[in-house]
């Protein structure tokens, strides 16, 4: 057990536009949108604004997403609306230097499309003692004033507009179970995962955000985060976690919300 309570930021928001894009899987010429965000791409959806009410420039030593991603125990996200994935051919251009010549390519890009009449949700769970360290000592009225005003989630199509606001403190639990709504991260040893409601579970690796420290994610090392997807309806569904030993683990708002611990 850790001996200072984190404190918590839950964001709730809706999408303006129906097209989202959380980041893109580069391994093939084809680019599949991920169905969640990484953590990266929260961590950078709080920074910009955090960065612009601070007067903060974007590429600098005091470069937001690091301070922030310092200050951080756990990054979450949950999606309680359908995204339902959609790809387009998009025809593109490029120069060729050696041949001196003008060439084209047919690349499927897709896209998340977003119905439904719930919401989407991201949990930031601070290190009071690192953030006030690395944001300053009003940081808490400055990251929720923040907030408010997060605009995107992903690229710069993917606007978003919060609807509520929370925080508080989050208390510290340990049990060999747990059911979440919440994407898992992978990093206690003997965790195991299976879909409590329907769906399979999907297991994606992400950039590590607890080792950013600039602009470009090249060298950065790579972690697995898990979560129950439901691929007749496309929607996130709820996944059991449980050990043959204690895990550690988050509980807010009154109980109902478990986040397991990074």
């Amino acid at each position: 057990m850790t001996q200072n309570k984190p404190f918590f930021l839950k964001v709730n928001f809706l999408p303006v536009s129906s097209a989202v894009n959380f980041g893109i899987i580069t391994a093939t010429k084809s680019r599949t949108s991920f169905r969640l965000p990484p953590p990266t791409t929260l961590i950078g959806a709080l920074s910009y604004p955090l960065a612009k009410l601070k007067n903060f420039p974007e590429s600098s030593e005091d470069y937001m997403p690091k301070l922030l991603s310092s200050s951080l125990r756990g990054v979450y996200f949950r999606s309680g609306l359908s995204l339902l994935p959609y790809s387009t051919v998009t025809k593109m251009w490029f120069y060729k230097k050696n041949e001196r010549e003008l060439k084209s390519d047919a690349f499927a890009y897709q896209r998340l499309y977003v119905s439904g009449e719930s919401d989407l949700s991201v949990i930031y769970l601070f290190d009071e003692d690192a953030a006030s360290r690395n944001l300053g000592h009003r940081w808490k009225e400055e990251v929720i004033a923040a907030s408010f005003s997060m605009v995107r989630l992903g690229d710069k199509e993917s606007l978003i507009s919060p609807t509520k606001v929370s925080y508080g403190v989050a208390e510290e639990i340990c049990n060999k179970e747990f059911v979440t709504d919440y994407t898992v991260p992978l990093t206690q040893i003997g965790l195991k995962v299976e879909s409590f409601d329907g769906g399979v579970v999907e297991i994606v690796e992400h950039y590590d955000w607890r080792k950013m420290s600039g602009p470009t994610s090249m060298g950065m090392p790579t972690i697995k985060v898990a979560f129950a997807y439901d691929g007749s309806v496309f929607t996130q569904k709820k996944l059991r976690v449980y050990s043959d030993r204690d895990i550690c683990a988050y509980a807010i708002e009154e109980n109902e919300i478990k986040l397991i611990e990074w």
